[in-house]
């Protein structure tokens, strides 16, 4: 079984991220040993969104 997965913002805080990996450990323990589970962290891509991170980091764009 193959999981492709991301959460829905790009905030490094996200609770939706939190909530995928405790899924993803889940998975592999009870459903399916063998699930391979990717996660794509939207902060790895470089898009032009808001980022409540980069705000704090580099202020208002």
């Amino acid at each position: 079984m193959k999981i492709l997965a991301f959460a829905a913002t790009n905030s490094r805080d996200s609770i939706n991220s939190a909530l995928f990996d405790f899924a993803a450990k889940r998975a592999r323990s009870s459903l399916s040993p063998q699930a391979e589970v990717t996660f794509v962290d939207l902060n790895d891509i470089e898009m032009p969104i808001y980022s409540v991170d980069r705000e704090r980091a580099s202020g208002i764009p």
